[in-house]
């Protein structure tokens, strides 16, 4: 009887904006047989390309997923920042969502 082929683990990155989080610190790793998840927190839209690139020069990451938030300048900038070397993901609001992603950013706005 033959051996059974193990699938490699598929190693995602999501990076996700949360005011004052440290991306060292504020890390989650969730995995399964044939899933490994990085949860990073960064602590501005700024942070997160060299975080995306230091992902995928140290922890295998195969994909990279990022939070709505940090908008679509900064994706461009993740994607830059990872030289073509994964695929990049960014969750975006469609138009039917404008007024809610609005009353999200003014409850979260610490500048008024």
């Amino acid at each position: 009887m033959a051996d059974a082929v193990v699938a490699p683990v598929l190693t995602q990155a999501h990076i996700l904006h949360s005011e004052g989080a440290d991306p060292a610190v504020d890390r989650y790793v969730r995995e399964n047989a044939r899933v490994r998840m990085i949860i990073v927190f960064v602590p501005t839209p700024e942070a997160a390309p060299a975080v995306a690139a230091d992902l995928v020069e140290h922890e295998d990451v195969a994909l990279i997923e990022l939070d709505g938030g940090l908008g679509p300048v900064w994706a461009a900038k993740v994607v830059e920042a990872v030289e073509g070397r994964v695929p990049v993901g960014a969750v975006m609001f469609g138009a039917e969502s404008l007024k809610g992603a609005a009353d999200f950013a003014r409850r979260y706005d610490r500048t008024s």
